[in-house]
């Protein structure tokens, strides 16, 4: 019988700086996932993809903070006395600016006014006031953003009349700028009867 050669084992490697660096480098596992070219394009959108979502929540975020606490806003909706006195505060700011209040003063609503004079007789007037929609008008060195928003679904029983508000927003935190606005706006007191 003859008996199989053994096999040989390969000599170990020799000592030295060589085979220190050899135990000092990591293992490299060969996968195809790392030559593969939709793997690795995939795995980079992904990552940009979510970079930009992260981005794009913080700028919201951000915007929402900046609105809260940068910002004033009043609101004034269709059953406040106030409203038809600001819409006609805002046709004046039209007029008296000029040319700069020039979009404030093309889109416009028209509000027919009836009065009866003394003598019986009834006299027709036409007030612009501002359409719906955002404007911008300069009061006082302030910017303001006007929008006058009318929503068609909600209708008040009373008058049959829409719904509408008109929102106003200045920059800063004092609310000073809208109660100069409204002391404006208010008519004159009428004089008592004789």
């Amino acid at each position: 019988m003859h008996a199989a050669p053994l096999a040989t084992l390969p000599a170990a490697p020799p000592a030295g700086p060589r085979r220190a660096a050899h135990r000092s480098a990591p293992r490299r596992r060969p996968t195809g996932l790392e030559s593969n070219p939709y793997f690795s394009a995939g795995f980079g959108l992904g990552i940009l993809g979510t970079g930009l979502a992260m981005l794009r929540g913080g700028g919201k975020g951000a915007l929402t903070l900046a609105q809260r606490h940068l910002l004033v806003t009043l609101e004034v909706t269709s059953k406040d006395r106030a409203y038809p006195w600001v819409l006609h505060w805002l046709t004046e700011q039209a007029r008296n600016a000029g040319s700069s209040g020039a979009p404030l003063a093309q889109h416009v609503s028209v509000d027919t006014i009836l009065e009866r004079l003394a003598n019986g007789a009834t006299r027709t007037r036409f007030e612009f006031v501002p359409c719906p929609g955002r404007h911008v008008v300069r009061y006082r060195g302030s910017l303001l953003m006007v929008d006058r928003v009318r929503e068609q679904q909600t209708i008040d029983l009373n008058t049959g009349q829409p719904w509408e508000s008109v929102k106003l927003t200045a920059m800063g935190r004092s609310r000073s700028v809208f109660e100069d606005l409204l002391h404006e706006a208010c008519p004159p007191p009428s004089p008592p009867p004789p």
